[in-house]
């Protein structure tokens, strides 16, 4: 974080407190073809600057004048919101709104659809597109696994990246609460956003205004910060 409050997100770039991203050289204007609206997240691999914003993913190859590209694919057509991005080892994976979980492969910018059925909401656990989800949000990845949260429907999914095989592995569809426990046990307010350290899933549980903490060896489900309601 710079001493005027701006977010360096790279090397060459940096966002500043009125959500125009900048040349941290002079602060020279950065945006040539951006939309001009709030970044609702990046992140830098290599040498490029990835930029979701207005529902779209731009790129920009530093230092190539500032000139950013749409990933073609990904448009206000085909994204709806929520859009949660995370991004591990040249792929990226994201939620969409119409209960979709889709794939980015940076080398080649090509997009599939992994897990869910666009515009059929669900709770069911299976492979592929006969998997369902509701308001899908939060998105962590890592080689073996993908981790969801499931927000509409109070869960904690996860997606076996192999196969696109879904499995909840934490809570139960239909009922919210906040209750601590093993796997279907557990119970969630609205599960928004999601980060693993390969032994813990971390969720904040919005609605609830708590911290949870879920060990993957066994699904227990721990509250380990903030009190519910």
């Amino acid at each position: 974080v710079l001493s005027d409050g701006a977010l360096a997100v790279a090397d060459n770039a940096i966002v500043n407190r009125d959500n125009i991203i900048e040349n941290r050289f002079g602060f020279d204007l950065c945006n040539y073809f951006l939309p001009v609206s709030k970044p609702e997240s990046m992140f830098v691999t290599g040498s490029t600057l990835y930029v979701h914003i207005n529902n779209q993913l731009w790129y920009l190859k530093f230092p190539d004048d500032c000139i950013y590209d749409q990933i073609t694919g990904l448009s206000v057509v085909s994204l709806q919101i929520p859009l949660f991005v995370f991004y591990f080892n040249g792929l990226l994976i994201f939620s969409q709104g119409n209960s979709v979980i889709r794939r980015v492969n940076l080398s080649d910018l090509s997009v599939v659809s992994i897990a869910g059925l666009a515009n059929n909401n669900g709770s069911a656990d299976g492979i592929g597109s006969i998997a369902r989800f509701n308001a899908p949000h939060g998105v962590y990845f890592d080689n073996t696994y993908a981790y969801i949260c499931d927000a509409a429907n109070f869960t904690i999914r996860r997606i076996e990246l192999s196969t696109n095989t879904v499995t909840t592995i934490a809570g139960t569809a239909g009922m919210n609460g906040s209750a601590d426990g093993i796997g279907a046990a557990a119970r969630f307010e609205y599960p928004e956003g999601l980060w693993s350290n390969g032994t813990y899933i971390y969720i904040a549980d919005y609605s609830a205004f708590t911290i949870r903490r879920l060990e993957i060896a066994t699904n227990t489900v721990t509250t380990i910060a903030g009190t519910y309601g």
